[in-house]
C-alpha cells in the first residue's frame, strides 16, 4: 500500500502488447501485433487506469522526403474500450528536445520528436477507463494514424511501447490535497532551464481524494523569511494534476536566514479540513540569482536568421524592461542596461529551435551572446548552441542573492560554419599561447605560437581544409580552451 496516493494499489496488469515491445508501425496501423485483449479484472478493485508509453524510431519513407517515420512523424494514437474510442492523444515533441535540460550534446539533440528527447525522461499518458469496465473484465485495444498510402516505405518505422493496466480499491480518503512537486524554485538539475528565478514559485497540486478538487490553499515561504498565502480554485479529478504559480509580493519574500530552503504546505481542500497530512509539505533547496552592482552590457551577434530571435529582459511581476525582436543577419549588438534596482529574467529566444549555431545546420550560419561589465571584465559567455533559448535571471541593487564573478577569459571562433578562413579571439587571454586546429582524426592543419597580450585576435587561412568537423584549442601552463568549427 502507498499512503497519500488516491486509491490503494490491487494490481498492475501487464498488457500483451506492452513491455517494452517493438512494433512496426505498418503492424501497429494494421493491427496485426496488436489484437483486441480482453482483460478480467480484480473483484477488489473499483478504479481502472491506463497507462501507455510510445517512443517512435527509424527513418523510413519510400523517397527520403521528410518527416520520416516513425521518429520524425506527429501521429495520433488512439485508445478503445470495449469496441468504442476512448481516447486520442499526440506524443510529438515539439519544443520539448530544444528546452532538454542535458544540453549541449552530440548528435540530433534539439529536433522536435516522436516521443521522446536524447537524454530526457519519456513521459507517459494515462487514461481513466472506469466508466468502461463492468462484469469483471474489460476490452482494450489500441490504434494509430494509417501509413501513408502514398508512402507505404513508412510502414517500415517502429514504435517502443510499453502499456499496462493499473488497478486500485477504493480512495483512502475523500478530500486529499497534495503537493506533487515543486518546479521552482529548486537545485534539481532535471529543472537547470527553469532555475534559479526571478518569477514567481512553481508548483504542482494533485487530487488525491476521491472527491473533486475545487479550492485548496497554499502556505509558503523560505527559510527564515516571511510568509505568504494563496487560494487555488478549478475543478481537478481524482489523481490529476495541475501547475500553480505562488505570486511573491517584493524581492523581499526571498530574505530568509541564508540557508535557501523552500517550504509549501496546502490545506483546506474544497474549504474542509485535509484527511491526509503527510503529503501537503515539500520543501527544496535552491540558488539565487547573481547580483550586479551596476547596470551592464549585452554584446551578441546574430547569424543567417535574425527573424528567429527575439531577446526580452522582465522584471518579477512579467513586465518588459527591455526587449529587442527586430534583428538584422549577421549583426553585431552593443547594449548596456539601464535598469532599476530588482529582479530580473532575461531570456533570448530562438523559433528555430537551434540556437545560433548547429553543426547539422550550417546554413543558418552562427553568432554568440555574451555578457560584460561596464568595466570592460566578461560576465558570461552562452552556449551557442542553446536550442530554444538563453534563460538566465539576475538581480540589480540590494536584493538578497550572489555577487557577480567576472570571467578571465572567452575565447570564440568565427564564422562557423567556415570554408576559407577563420578568426580566433582571445579575450583576457594573456601570455604566450601554441593556437593548434585539427581534425577529428587528430591530424593537425594549424600550429603556431600565438602572443595574445600583443594581439587577441588573430586570422587563419583554412582553404586548403577537407570539409568536416574540426577542433581549435589555446592552450599555455595557465590551462587550455577549446572550441568546434565546421568546415563546408
Amino acid at each position: 500500500m502507498i499512503e497519500g496516493t488516491p486509491a490503494r494499489p490491487v494490481v498492475n496488469h501487464q498488457l500483451p502488447w506492452g513491455g517494452l515491445s517493438s512494433f512496426s508501425y505498418a503492424n501497429l496501423d494494421n493491427d496485426v501485433s496488436l489484437p483486441a485483449v480482453t482483460v478480467s479484472t480484480d473483484p477488489a478493485a473499483t478504479q481502472w487506469s491506463l497507462r501507455t508509453r510510445f517512443t517512435g524510431h527509424g527513418h523510413n519513407s519510400n523517397d527520403g522526403t521528410y518527416p520520416h517515420c516513425c521518429e520524425w512523424k506527429d501521429n495520433t494514437h488512439y485508445a478503445f474500450a470495449n469496441g468504442s474510442q476512448i481516447d486520442a492523444w499526440h506524443i510529438w515533441q515539439e519544443n520539448d528536445c530544444a528546452l532538454n535540460p542535458v544540453y549541449p550534446q552530440g548528435g540530433t539533440w534539439l529536433g522536435s520528436r516522436e516521443g521522446w528527447c536524447p537524454g530526457d525522461l519519456v513521459k507517459d499518458h494515462s487514461i481513466e477507463i472506469t466508466p468502461y469496465v463492468a462484469g469483471g473484465q474489460v476490452t482494450l485495444d489500441y490504434d494509430i494514424t494509417p501509413v501513408p498510402t502514398n508512402n507505404q516505405g513508412m510502414g517500415g518505422g517502429n514504435y517502443v511501447v510499453n502499456m499496462d493496466l493499473f488497478e486500485y480499491g477504493p480512495s483512502a480518503h475523500t478530500v486529499d490535497a497534495e503537493v506533487y512537486l515543486v518546479k521552482r524554485p529548486t537545485d534539481v538539475g532535471y529543472y537547470r532551464r527553469d532555475n534559479p528565478i526571478c518569477t514567481p514559485p512553481l508548483v504542482t497540486l494533485r487530487n488525491a481524494g476521491s472527491a473533486v478538487l475545487t479550492s485548496a490553499t497554499f502556505t509558503y515561504s523560505v527559510s527564515g523569511g516571511i510568509t505568504n498565502t494563496h487560494t487555488w480554485t478549478g475543478s481537478l479529478a481524482v489523481a490529476q494534476t495541475v501547475d500553480v504559480e505562488l505570486p511573491v509580493g517584493s524581492g523581499a519574500f526571498w530574505n530568509g536566514d541564508g540557508n535557501n530552503l523552500f517550504t509549501v504546505t496546502v490545506g483546506s481542500p474544497n474549504g474542509a479540513a485535509d484527511q491526509y497530512a503527510d503529503n501537503n509539505s515539500y520543501t527544496t533547496h535552491f540558488e539565487l540569482p547573481e547580483v550586479f552592482a551596476a547596470n551592464f552590457i549585452l554584446i551578441y551577434k546574430t547569424n543567417n536568421r535574425p527573424w528567429e530571435n527575439t531577446l526580452t529582459i522582465t522584471d518579477m511581476w512579467g513586465n518588459v524592461a527591455f526587449g529587442r525582436s527586430n534583428h538584422t543577419a549577421n549583426t553585431i549588438y552593443n547594449d548596456t542596461l539601464d535598469l532599476s534596482p530588482g529582479c530580473y529574467t532575461f531570456e533570448f529566444l530562438d523559433t528555430g529551435n537551434d540556437g545560433l549555431s548547429y553543426w547539422a545546420d550550417t546554413q543558418q550560419g552562427s553568432g554568440y551572446f555574451r555578457w560584460k561589465a561596464n568595466g570592460g571584465g566578461l560576465i558570461e559567455n552562452f552556449e551557442t548552441e542553446f536550442g530554444r533559448r538563453i534563460y538566465k535571471p539576475f538581480v540589480i541593487g540590494d536584493i538578497v542573492g550572489l555577487n557577480e564573478e567576472t570571467l578571465p577569459v572567452s575565447f570564440s571562433v568565427y564564422p562557423n560554419p567556415a570554408s576559407e578562413r577563420i578568426t580566433v579571439v582571445a579575450d583576457g587571454v594573456d601570455g604566450v599561447q601554441q593556437l593548434r586546429i585539427m581534425d577529428m582524426n587528430g591530424r593537425v592543419l594549424h600550429d603556431a605560437i600565438w602572443n595574445t597580450s600583443t594581439s587577441g585576435q588573430r586570422t587563419i587561412d583554412i582553404g586548403d581544409a577537407a570539409p568536416g568537423l574540426y577542433v581549435v584549442t589555446l592552450s599555455s601552463s595557465m590551462g587550455t580552451l577549446q572550441q568546434r568549427v565546421i568546415v563546408d
